[in-house]
């Protein structure tokens, strides 16, 4: 221990004795008014201010020049008083506040460092508030735009994995994050209430909805509101179709271009004449891919309605009607399904095209000795068959046209469309993924020029067959089946 001063701040001590005594207290007292709550003006000068304060601290940036200063090592603290500059001897550890800067510094023995650059650990703080304050309610608030948490790399001695554990006292208990907007909640993630998962809404942040939850023994999860988003897209003519990004699987449905009718024979009063044929329904396919089995755009072709056999007259048997168009997707030139269309009526109902329920509905026949067969129903979710034309016998009885077929009633009557009556056109569709029913048959005249035959409806629906006349008249022109037609729901 020192006789002359004191072994830390280095206070000179009063000697035993020692006269004008007054000198080394007020050195002693000097040196307190420079280290008690210490406040340095800068530390960015090495050379002495012009104008400095009475009592005023530097730390000096560099080794110092000038008067008072020169030689001074870089950090020496550097006190101004009664017109004289003096150093100011420094121990670790002590504080200092730099004015200029806002700042707390710290000396660790060889030079000033930021206070809070050095702290290592703050434990058991009761509060913590960054750029807000902090209250009971919430002992930790942080008010920011950002904020950023990286995981420490394996060459600083973390793992290189970040993990976040948050931990609630019982299974009753809430642990979860409560979004906000405009401090009014939205949504909630988290275990609510229980150990399950789950994700609520809400409109107004009263009133709350259950979205999701996750059951944390299976595993297995809930939409209580529903998950899946689907889009229908129905097209009735040829082109493309690109799935939209969100799809994971596609539900395709073809229906084929439905048989047109055949016309009436026309001939004397000796010989019977048969009405045409109703033309079959377009066949209908239906298959579900998953959208990594398909190469896009996929490309469509609708399969036309074929045409109703023309009206003849003199003594002739009638025209054929015409077979419908197949319709086809593929894909990467690959044809993925295929719809066929419906037949065209001879005297014979057509019969109707195939498709994933086997042959579709198929046009009725002519009789002679009675009135026309009534073209069959739509199967499996299919279009109708066109009805027959009416017949003449010898006797010139008139035998009147069968009534078109209904397409198929999927979900009830009121999505069922109804089959034409005699000479009829059949109803089309009555909803989105509905189908045509068939047109109805026209009957036989002996003594004029029977009326065309009912058109099928659309979709996929058969021609009626047309009604017989006497060789003077013009017979029943057939009628026309309808176009096929492309169903796509995208399902996400």
């Amino acid at each position: 221990m020192s006789d002359d001063a004191s072994p830390r701040l280095g206070l000179p001590y009063v000697a035993a004795g020692q006269a004008q005594k007054h000198i080394t207290v007020n050195e002693g007292l000097s040196r307190l008014d420079a280290m008690v709550q210490m406040a340095v003006e800068s530390r960015s000068l090495s050379a002495a201010p012009a104008n400095p304060a009475d009592g005023s601290l530097y730390i000096l940036s560099a080794t110092g020049t000038g008067s008072g200063w020169n030689g001074q090592p870089s950090g020496s603290l550097m006190r101004f008083e009664a017109g004289s500059w003096a150093a100011v001897p420094v121990a670790e550890g002590v504080l200092a506040w730099l004015r200029n800067e806002d700042l707390l510094l710290v000396y660790d023995g060889s030079q000033w460092q930021s206070f809070f650059g050095l702290l290592k650990a703050l434990n058991n703080l009761d509060r913590l508030g960054l750029g807000t304050s902090a209250d009971a309610a919430n002992p930790l608030s942080v008010r920011l735009n950002k904020a950023l948490f990286t995981a420490k790399p394996v060459a600083e001695g973390g793992d290189g994995g970040l993990r976040y554990t948050l931990n609630k006292e019982t299974s009753g208990a809430v642990l979860s994050f409560l979004m906000q907007s405009g401090w009014s909640g939205r949504a909630e993630l988290g275990l609510i209430g229980s150990d399950d998962l789950s994700l609520k809404v809400s409109s107004d942040g009263a009133s709350w909805q259950t979205a999701l939850s996750v059951d944390r023994a299976t595993g297995k999860v809930s939409f209580a509101k529903g998950a899946l988003r689907s889009q229908t897209d129905v097209f009735t003519a040829s082109g493309t179709y690109s799935p939209p990004p969100w799809a994971r699987r596609l539900e395709i449905t073809l229906i084929g271009g439905g048989g047109g009718g055949a016309s009436g024979a026309s001939g004397d009063a000796t010989a019977v004449r048969l009405g045409g044929g109703g033309g079959g329904a377009g066949g209908l396919v239906s298959e579900r891919f998953d959208l990594e089995d398909l190469t896009a755009p996929l490309t469509l072709s609708i399969g036309p309605g074929g045409l109703g056999g023309l009206g003849t007259t003199g003594t002739s048997a009638g025209n054929l009607g015409n077979g419908g168009g197949a319709t086809t997707i593929a894909s990467g030139g690959a044809i993925l399904l295929s719809a066929s269309g419906g037949q065209g009526g001879s005297s014979l109902g057509g019969a109707g095209g195939l498709g994933t329920f086997g042959s579709s509905a198929s046009g009725g026949a002519s009789i002679a000795t009675a009135a026309a067969a009534p073209g069959s129903a739509g199967l499996g979710a299919g279009p109708g068959g066109g009805g027959g034309g009416g017949a003449l016998d010898t006797a010139s009885n008139l035998r009147a046209g069968g009534q078109g077929g209904s397409g198929h009633p999927v979900g009830g009557a009121g999505r069922t469309s109804l089959g034409g009556a005699v000479g009829a056109s059949g109803a089309a569709k009555a909803w989105l993924k509905g189908v045509g029913a068939g047109g109805g048959g026209s009957s036989a005249s002996a003594t004029a020029s029977p009326a065309a035959a009912g058109s099928g409806g659309a979709p996929g629906g058969g021609g009626g067959g047309g009604g017989a006349a006497r060789n003077t008249f013009t017979s029943a022109k057939g009628g026309d089946g309808a176009r096929g037609e492309i169903w796509i729901t995208a399902i996400g």
